[in-house]
């Protein structure tokens, strides 16, 4: 139990920390909030803000008291689920990066689907035949697809499938806002190709810590036991490797989720998918400081809870090993 509470406190910290430092970032604009607002507006095509509307803004965001006093009231702001007031769209940051946020998860977790699909039968045939030619081969490639930047494979498959073959369609879909609008056909046919450069680029990273975590399990004892038993490779790896390795590779996912964040930028970015990373690149080209802040926290809290996730899990796995053993 101290373990676990020693993991969320040092989550919480951090995410505080983190909290703070987001803070700061809009007071190290030069000519402070107020400025970076009216500039927003003016970049935008609107009029700068009037008088009544710097009053406004003061008293929302306490630009008018100590930064003490900011501080906490942009933590009770947080704690309402209040993450500013967008310039550029003119509605509250938190509708709008809600909005965003489902279709970038959308990505995110279809693209991991297809790199687990191939990066997990993959690893484990390589294992399997450690030292032989399929290994080699596969390592080779894995470590081409690896080192290949993500915008390469999204790329490709931009001009072969949606250019050349016209199999899918060139952009991302506002369907997918809402997916009980439409079909899942068709919201399927605009999630695929930025999934599939996403999950092609993730499946190499799935790939070695299948391929690392299944050599070690099968160097174990209890694997040498069950072949001087005389069981096949076959009846071993689904009955004493796959097991072992399950556990290992969910709390791992953590690390996935994270690179596959980054990865879904660059393929928002070419298939102009209406996400998280798109959004981004919205809210910079518009001095919309407030939003890129807004979304700097959302992803910043979601990989922490994901990695926190993780630990909890693999103290959890550690604990009933050692309660097995």
């Amino acid at each position: 139990m101290k373990r676990y509470m020693a993991l969320v406190a040092r989550s919480l910290a951090l995410l505080v920390t983190l909290t703070v430092v987001n803070f700061f970032l809009i007071h190290l604009v030069p000519g402070g909030p107020l400025e970076v607002i009216s500039r927003a507006r003016v970049e935008s095509g609107a009029a700068p803000l009037s008088d009544a509307e710097r009053a406004m803004f003061c008293r929302y965001y306490g630009l008018d008291r100590p930064l003490g006093a900011q501080l906490l009231a942009y933590a009770a702001q947080l704690a309402h689920g209040d993450l500013g007031y967008s310039t550029f769209f003119r509605r509250p940051s938190s509708e709008i990066i809600a909005e965003y946020y489902k279709r970038t998860t959308w990505l995110v977790a279809t693209g991991l689907l297809v790199a687990v699909c191939t990066g997990l039968p993959l690893g484990i045939v390589s294992a399997a035949r450690r030292g032989k030619w399929l290994d080699s081969v596969l390592l080779a490639v894995e470590m081409i697809l690896h080192a290949t930047p993500p915008f390469l494979f999204a790329t490709v498959a931009l001009i072969v499938f949606a250019v050349k073959l016209q199999w899918f369609p060139l952009a991302g879909s506002e369907a997918i806002a809402d997916p009980g609008s439409v079909g899942l056909a068709d919201m399927l046919r605009h999630l695929a190709l930025p999934a599939l450069s996403l999950g092609v680029w993730e499946s190499s990273t799935v790939y070695y810590l299948v391929r690392n975590a299944m050599v070690d399990i099968l160097g174990e004892d209890y694997i040498r036991t069950a072949r001087a038993k005389g069981l096949g490779n076959h009846e071993i790896l689904i009955r004493h490797a796959l097991p072992a390795l399950l556990p290992m590779l969910l709390a791992r996912f953590a690390v996935l989720f994270g690179a596959a964040i980054g990865g879904a930028f660059f393929a928002e970015q070419v298939f102009s998918y209406p996400g998280l990373g798109q959004l981004s690149l919205i809210a910079f080209q518009n001095y919309d400081y407030l939003l890129l802040r807004g979304i700097f926290l959302v992803l910043t809290a979601s990989i922490l809870m994901s990695y926190l996730a993780a630990d909890l899990w693999l103290i959890r796995f550690d604990a009933g090993v050692g309660d097995g053993a």
